[in-house]
């Protein structure tokens, strides 16, 4: 998952901002590790997800899955299907706030299905982005709890001003993604 020239060049940033601030060793190492720390969970997060794609995959799951999916989605409007796709997303997200961790375990049913039902390949990541960054804002599993707690707002306070906005958001959204599709 990771691509080693990302690391490499990651540690070389930090040691060339360690040597031009001066830092000492110790504690450059101390708070690189701190800083590695806090990407333990993602990374565990797009590991577990790959871990259960291999699985699909290998157990025939995911084709079991795309069959029945495909059969039921015969003759379902594409805009019906790119709606449901983005309220699929939306609903995923309050489980999975994880980006990498979310296209890794949707994309290849998603995608697949995609093609089976004639929708652009662009739509389905175009819902993927609408559904994920929508939930981003009122995902309680994500960075919005801790996010409120560092400015003294309270969730329902937070809950109140953006449930307008998100309502105008997603309506947007759906229009593009209808609009979207009809351009193939």
């Amino acid at each position: 998952m990771v691509d080693g020239g990302n690391v490499n060049a990651v540690f070389g940033a930090s040691v060339l901002i360690a040597v031009i601030t001066r830092m000492n060793e110790k504690i450059f190492t101390q708070e690189f590790i701190k800083g590695a720390e806090s990407l333990l969970s993602v990374a565990f997060i797009v590991g577990v997800a790959r871990g259960v794609t291999i699985i699909l995959n290998e157990g025939n799951v995911s084709d079991s899955i795309l069959y029945y999916a495909s059969n039921l989605m015969q003759g379902v409007p594409p805009v019906l299907f790119i709606l449901s796709l983005l309220i699929f997303y939306l609903i995923f997200s309050l489980f999975i706030q994880s980006s990498s961790g979310m296209a890794v375990l949707t994309m290849p049913i998603i995608g697949a299905l995609a093609v089976i039902v004639h929708i652009p390949g662009r739509e389905i990541v175009n819902s993927y982005l609408f559904g994920m960054c929508i939930m981003s804002f009122v995902a309680p599993t994500g960075l919005i709890l801790p996010s409120l707690a560092l400015v003294h707002v309270s969730l329902k306070t937070w809950l109140k001003f953006i449930t307008p906005l998100l309502a105008i958001l997603l309506v947007l959204c759906s229009v593009f993604l209808m609009v979207g599709i009809q351009f193939d």
